[in-house]
């Protein structure tokens, strides 16, 4: 969905729990974006066919910036915990940093930097329209990603206030229910400031199409219930 708080325009962090089939994927693979026609740029994290993680943005939707990491050296069907992190205006300059870390049940308090990178001028991100996506862009139109997606959040500010926490995994607990028994529950996650609920039936598309084709039925599934 697209709503107040997702639409950053200053420093940004990005999360994902995730595990590619491959991380040199055949085709570019979105991990989360929020970007949707050509006017509707805003920010985009995203694995390239030669495996470098790139951040996305624009500062007025159309033009696009980007800037690609080093190579982060992930193991195809591995999990992994990702992060970017892009201060718009460190002084002069604009900061982004890429981070991995082995998986774990819950975020990471250390990580392992991948690459960082200075570059000359400040910046800033386009507030737009666009939907928040997961593992596709554009309306789910663009950009499937394939594997395991646990986990995506979305924070405005480094280390700062968390707007989106899409969290795919039972509560402590709770038992992982066989595909076979997913008809009756359906799935919540808390998206600051909407509450959304994947209905059993999406879920179960979610969970047997593309693997990350998850993004356009989500984001045809919410509601905003407040």
């Amino acid at each position: 969905p697209d709503a107040n708080a997702l639409d950053i325009v200053g420093n940004i962090e990005i999360v994902c729990r995730v595990g590619l089939n491959n991380w040199t994927p055949a085709t570019t693979t979105t991990l989360v974006s929020k970007r949707g026609s050509a006017s509707q740029i805003s920010y985009h994290l995203y694995v390239t066919t030669a495996g470098i993680l790139t951040l996305e943005w624009s500062t007025n939707g159309t033009t696009v910036t980007t800037q690609a990491s080093s190579a982060p050296a992930l193991t195809n069907g591995t999990t992994y915990w990702i992060k970017a992190t892009m201060n718009v205006a460190s002084g002069a300059n604009r900061v982004i940093t890429f981070y991995k870390a082995a998986d774990a049940t819950t975020e990471p308090t250390t990580w392992t930097t991948v690459s960082t990178h200075t570059v000359a001028g400040t910046t800033s991100i386009f507030s737009g329209t666009a939907p928040l996506e997961i593992g596709s862009y554009n309306a789910g139109a663009t950009n499937f990603a394939a594997g395991r997606f646990h986990r995506a959040i979305v924070r405005n500010g480094i280390a700062g206030t968390t707007v989106f926490d899409a969290d795919f995994m039972p509560p402590p607990g709770w038992p992982m229910l066989p595909s076979s028994s997913c008809t009756s529950a359906p799935v919540r996650m808390i998206c600051e400031p909407w509450l959304c609920w994947v209905q059993p039936s999406a879920y179960m598309i979610v969970m047997t199409r593309l693997g990350f084709e998850v993004s356009a039925i989500i984001s045809q599934t919410f509601r905003n219930l407040s």
